[in-house]
């Protein structure tokens, strides 16, 4: 589902960009909640797994959601 979202938000920037008009998406790897069973959360080899292929390299906290979204609709 992810790499939808991600080629459907390539392809509508690059035919709204003409007109100035900007899209963007949010679609952090892993974030450590209770989802799946909480390995992301709690499992410290997974969580250093995650990290070498983040831009972050880190996990994604649910704290830092709030942020970016605030950041890309003010």
């Amino acid at each position: 589902m992810k790499g939808a979202i991600e080629t459907y938000t390539s392809c509508l920037a690059k035919e709204l960009g003409r007109r100035q008009i900007t899209v963007n998406s949010i679609a952090p790897r892993a974030i450590a909640t209770e989802f799946g069973g909480g390995s992301t959360k709690t499992d410290g080899n997974k969580r250093n797994a995650v990290a070498v292929v983040t831009a972050l390299g880190r996990v994604v906290e649910p704290e830092d959601g709030g942020v970016v979204s605030f950041s890309l609709y003010s």
